[in-house]
């Protein structure tokens, strides 16, 4: 049972956290993923100390690359059973949300990473000790967007019967422009090597992907996109024949009103489940339904 408010351990020293995932592994356990900025207190905090006057300024500091900034955030994973926390690797995009799924004794963690030259793409890295140690990070696609921002889209990832993880993002089909966002997909059997990635079909600029495993083994993805000026839900469904190759199917979304994003995905026993950010006059509110 988890108390509420229940604390991941490590995720308690000073410092910025974000961009949290949770999953819950076959023995119960429930596992954090996390961006984590404790490393900046430390670089804010570095001053010059003026022995005549004991008085603290800031020092002045070259502006560092992006790159370099990057180096400051790193990934953290955990355990609410009171777990060693785990630093799986830093450079990490601060801005994008990270996503964890389980299988068996396996943990598997994708986020955006921010490579040399402020190329930012998917990272992927597994452990096979339930979350004890982590795999080197691998490069899911070459995409090599570059850019000194914050896309605040990141990417989602889902287990099948066998395995095999299926990871969705979002990035620039020319890996250039922004406003062009589209969505794709990669598979890997052994956590080494991705497929080559796949297109997915969407109607406009695609945000805020999010995966689940359908009880046959098909993949749900949901994700906003821009169609007439205005943010709509899409959801398709994802299937990979025998030779690894994935095919796609529109299926009808809950909600295709205008002003509907940031769609969640949950399997249930009868079914599976979407929730979303619905638009308001004044305000918002959470919507519920069932992907059929």
């Amino acid at each position: 049972r988890l108390a509420q408010g229940a604390t991941g351990t490590g995720s308690d020293a000073d410092g910025v956290r974000g961009w949290e995932s949770v999953a819950v592994d076959a023995k119960g356990n429930v596992l954090v993923l996390w961006l984590d900025h404790r490393e900046t207190v430390s670089a804010d905090a570095m001053h010059k100390h003026d022995s005549a006057s004991g008085v603290q300024s800031a020092t002045p500091m070259p502006k560092p690359s992006p790159t370099e900034r990057a180096g400051l955030s790193q990934l953290y994973f955990s355990s609410l059973n009171g777990t060693k926390a785990v630093k799986i690797t830093r450079s990490v995009c601060y801005c994008c949300k990270t996503s964890l799924a389980t299988a068996g004794g396996n943990v598997y963690a994708v986020w955006r990473h921010v490579y040399p030259g402020s190329q930012r793409d998917i990272a992927f890295s597994m452990s096979a000790d339930g979350g004890r140690t982590f795999s080197a990070p691998v490069r899911v696609s070459d995409d090599h967007w570059q850019i000194d921002g914050c896309p605040d889209n990141g990417p989602a990832i889902a287990i099948d019967r066998d395995r095999r993880a299926h990871v969705v993002w979002p990035t620039p089909a020319d890996g250039k422009t922004a406003s062009s966002l589209a969505l794709f997909y990669a598979i890997t059997r052994d956590g080494r090597a991705f497929t080559t990635r796949t297109r997915i079909p969407t109607r406009g600029p695609a945000s805020h992907p999010q995966m689940a495993m359908e009880r046959d083994g098909s993949m749900l993805v949901a994700w906003d996109e821009i169609v007439d000026g205005a943010r709509r839900m899409a959801v398709t469904r994802a299937r990979v024949d025998a030779a690894g190759i994935v095919s796609f199917s529109a299926v009808t979304s809950p909600d295709g009103s205008a002003g509907s994003w940031y769609p969640a995905l949950s399997t249930t026993p009868t079914g599976t489940l979407m929730a979303w950010v619905k638009q308001l006059d004044k305000g918002s509110a959470i919507g519920v339904g069932t992907v059929k």
